[in-house]
């Protein structure tokens, strides 16, 4: 039951992240991923930047976290 609690709050937590991501690239303009699927032919670069260099580095970032502060 424990490792269980442990894998939902991890997922909760990185869910929350992404949603937060998604919000902050909508209020930024920036294309997320949804958006990239739909029509990647009109994404900038700085969306590029995001969706593969800003957006997995915070997720990374927070699930290193989530995981450290969760086994200490």
């Amino acid at each position: 039951m424990i490792l269980f609690s442990k894998i939902f709050l991890i997922g909760t937590g990185l869910l929350g992240g992404a949603i937060a991501l998604n919000y902050i690239a909508s209020a930024l303009s920036l294309t997320t991923w949804y958006t990239f699927l739909q029509k990647s032919k009109d994404t900038s670069v700085f969306s590029y930047i995001w969706l593969f260099i800003v957006y997995p580095l915070c997720l990374g970032a927070l699930a290193y976290y989530l995981v450290s502060w969760l086994t200490s």
